[in-house]
């Protein structure tokens, strides 16, 4: 639905500038736009930036619009390339001998390299790695920052999605195993509650709150056995990411969550309970915790439990408070009441 109103009110800009500059009917426009975008495979940016609206169809027909661009690309590239020409970093490393230019690309390791980049610079045009098409393009100053503080400004990179699934095994017996599993009243919940609320916690701990939230909730394996949801699928959206979770205690057997994080540098990372997977690079995660009980997210118990006894030894805060539970307690209490509904999280 934001994507169609944000479609629309572009259109409407776009019709609405070229009828107040050249009065050009808005209807007419709104019929040509379309034409266009059959004819000539061109889309709102084409129409606008080639001026469309004054050329004849001879015109028109030399233009190279976005659609046949893609057309061309797809046809006369190899699209296990592709990767070369989405990235800057890597695009800038193949074709380096005809940029120019100093250029570098920031990560969290290279601090020393940015010092010496920027020695005797003014200014500096910083961009993301991908995917800018003109837009989060800044002219940088650089004798008004602090050069430390400059690096961290632009070595943060932006969750801008992020995607979690779990699928785990619960069956009759287990819900048999103590008295308040399953029940509505006692336990509040079923996987979402239950089994996904750590996972809830660290997607609004990489994306923040949510403002919105659509969810739809079913109990697939365990029907008239237990009065709670055995799998939930749920879209949370904020200000300027959003993130989703699929959760199921319906699978065969448990796997390991799989959380896959979108960032608007443009890398992918894949994370589960022994590995890192950065832009298809595998990273080991080396674990010498001993684990006690539950594999999965057992050991994250105990680091925050020696952590919280630490905290009040030292009578110091305690970072994961009653305001931090509220939020993704929230969370799970708004997925509930959705069914299916876009509900707004009330502050």
């Amino acid at each position: 639905m934001n994507n169609i109103k944000k479609n629309y009110k572009r259109l409407n800009n776009v019709i609405s500038y070229i009828n107040n500059k050249y009065y050009i009917g808005k209807l007419y426009l709104l019929i040509d736009i379309f034409i266009c975008k059959i004819k000539y495979k061109a889309n709102l940016n084409d129409y606008k930036m080639f001026s469309m609206y004054l050329l004849n169809n001879k015109e028109r027909k030399t233009l190279l619009t976005s659609g046949k661009n893609l057309v061309l690309a797809n046809k006369l590239n190899n699209n296990s390339q592709l990767h070369i020409f989405l990235y800057k970093n890597e695009f800038n490393d193949v074709f380096n001998d005809y940029l120019k230019r100093k250029w570098m690309f920031i990560n969290r390791k290279n601090y020393n390299e940015f010092e010496s980049f920027i020695k005797n610079m003014d200014y500096i045009i910083a961009k993301s790695n991908n995917n800018t098409n003109g837009k989060k393009i800044e002219k940088i100053k650089v004798g008004e920052y602090d050069i430390k503080n400059l690096y961290n400004y632009l070595k943060d990179k932006k969750v801008t999605y992020v995607h979690a699934d779990i699928c785990w095994h619960r069956d009759e017996k287990y819900y048999a195993s103590d008295y308040w599993r399953g029940k509505k009243k006692l336990e509040g919940g079923g996987v979402l509650i239950n089994q996904a609320i750590h996972t809830l916690d660290l997607l609004q701990w990489f994306c923040g709150s949510p403002k919105s939230v659509v969810a739809d909730i079913n109990n697939f394996s365990l029907k008239d056995k237990i009065e709670v949801e055995d799998s939930a699928m749920v879209l949370f959206k904020g200000e300027k990411s959003s993130y989703s979770i699929f959760a199921t205690n319906s699978a065969k057997i448990d796997l390991s969550p799989i959380i896959n994080l979108k960032l608007e540098t443009g890398e992918n990372i894949i994370l589960s309970k022994d590995r890192l997977i950065v832009d298809n690079k595998i990273i080991e995660i080396k674990d010498d915790i001993n684990i006690y009980g539950k594999r999965c997210y057992g050991n994250g118990h105990e680091h925050l439990i020696s952590d919280f006894y630490y905290k009040i030894e030292k009578k110091k805060k305690f970072e994961i408070d009653a305001e931090e539970a509220i939020v993704s307690s929230k969370m799970v209490l708004y997925a509930y009441k959705s069914r299916g509904k876009i509900k707004i999280i009330e502050e």
